[in-house]
């Protein structure tokens, strides 16, 4: 019985690393995107926020849309 239940805790504790470390993956590249496109570092300090998916991925979405739509706005300007 002993070891049924060993065997238990351990998948669970596998199961957890293997979620966890997809998880902080993530978040290591949507702050190294963040990073490309001008973010400063402050704002992905490894505090709660630097770890938090949705605050980094609606910063991501404010940078892209930023970056559209300059680039809109440049190709509005100068038509062919």
């Amino acid at each position: 019985m002993a070891v049924i239940i060993f065997i238990l805790v351990f998948i669970c504790v596998v199961f957890l690393n293997i979620v966890l470390f997809k998880y902080l993956e993530k978040c290591r590249q949507l702050r190294h995107r963040l990073t490309e496109m001008g973010v400063p570092g402050a704002k992905l300090s490894f505090s709660f926020r630097g770890f938090c998916l949705p605050y980094l991925q609606d910063m991501l979405y404010e940078k892209e849309t930023e970056a559209a739509e300059q680039c809109f706005i440049t190709t509005d300007r100068y038509p062919n």
